[in-house]
């Protein structure tokens, strides 16, 4: 059962069963003294109340920066408890790494140990794209500025939070926390968290789709398929906009002559190694002649067919247009983490989706209407 694998689960279910046993102990004066389960599990529920206060929703990431210590345990717990991503940084990152990997994660959040680490922020703080607050361990010495705040002024944003009682009782079905997400549980129990509820495409029909799971289908049909973007709001059908993985794309062009030479392809491939998001106009140029590619197009095709075998009839796809470029961060198209930005792709590519369906000779054809 995937409810005995979730560790917060397991965790309160303990501190019911053992209210008084020790949980854990710090040393304190010279003595090690015990924190009992029932507290502990307080300590967690408080500090996930906190993160909802401070905008952490299921599915947003927070770091921690500094060695073992219980508010480290809360607060990795706690972000797991309200469906969120706990992120651990190693304390002998450089600033630049630290800088890395917050932006990465899209962190807005970050728990520190010392002094020493909000130095190594200090230095690339104005970099920290997503960064809003940082909190400080418990023996930490107060740090002046807005945006750290102490261990105690962190547990107090969450008082309040919870204290409606109609809301709470709303939020909450047998005991789980409706976090508004969809997920899937594999052949071994594991459950993965796909999308999010509000993510949903009603057709003309009256009929609710699931984009990411027609995403997820065609996805893993072929490797060379980097994004897919299904569209089909108030429309008869799904449509999707896709793209192609560059360095697919270099393989493909290779085998099909689309290159001078291995060479050639090799260099391009270095390029997107140390430059991942940078174009040349090389590269610009091959993905056009790719795209454009009838055996391309038809893989497309088979993939998508492929993929419509699985999903029920409303979810299938019957039209497709092939982008001739990767989305791009630069463009607001995909986040650092490459995730595609469902609201900006819908706006930015409207015209393309409203070609879909109202020319004929527009797209590539998978299946009938």
């Amino acid at each position: 059962m995937v409810e005995s694998m979730l560790i917060p689960r397991r965790l309160f279910e303990h501190a019911r069963r053992r209210p008084t046993h020790p949980a854990y102990f710090t040393k304190e004066q010279g003595a090690w003294t015990p924190t009992n389960w029932e507290v502990y599990a307080t300590q967690i529920r408080q500090a996930g109340k906190a993160m909802i206060a401070l905008g952490i929703e299921p599915g947003k990431t927070v770091c921690i920066l500094g060695f073992t210590s219980p508010e480290w345990v809360i607060f990795d717990v706690a972000c797991m408890t309200i469906g969120g991503v706990p992120a651990g940084i190693y304390t002998t990152s450089s600033p630049e790494e630290c800088e890395y990997i917050l932006n990465h994660a899209e962190a807005s959040l970050l728990l520190i140990e010392a002094e020493e680490q909000w130095e190594k922020l200090r230095k690339v703080r104005a970099n920290l794209s997503f960064l809003e607050h940082v909190v400080t361990m418990k023996r930490s010495p107060l740090i002046d500025d807005p945006q750290v705040m102490s261990w105690e002024a962190f547990l107090a944003k969450g008082e309040g939070v919870g204290d409606d009682e109609a809301a709470t009782e709303e939020a909450l079905s047998d005991g789980w926390l409706l976090t508004g997400d969809i997920g899937r549980i594999d052949d071994d129990g594991y459950m993965y968290i796909v999308d999010r509820k509000k993510h949903i495409i009603i057709t003309a029909g009256g009929k609710n789709v699931t984009p990411a799971n027609i995403e997820h289908e065609i996805k893993t049909r072929d490797a060379i398929i980097s994004h897919v973007h299904a569209h089909g709001d108030r429309r008869p059908y799904v449509t999707a906009l896709m793209t192609l993985d560059p360095a697919k794309a270099i393989d493909f062009g290779l085998e099909r002559g689309l290159l001078h030479g291995p060479g050639t392809a090799e260099e391009l491939k270095l390029a997107l190694t140390t430059q991942p998001q940078d174009r040349t106009d090389e590269l610009e140029e091959l993905m056009k002649a790719v795209a454009a590619h009838p055996d391309l197009r038809q893989r497309i095709v088979q993939a998508t067919r492929e993929a419509n075998e699985k999903l029920s009839r409303v979810e299938q796809v019957k039209r497709v247009y092939l982008l001739d470029r990767e989305l791009s961060i630069e463009e607001d198209e995909i986040t650092p983490t490459m995730k595609v930005k469902r609201k900006k792709v819908e706006k930015k590519f409207a015209p393309v989706f409203d070609r879909l369906y109202e020319d004929e000779s527009f797209g590539i054809v998978v299946m009938e209407k």
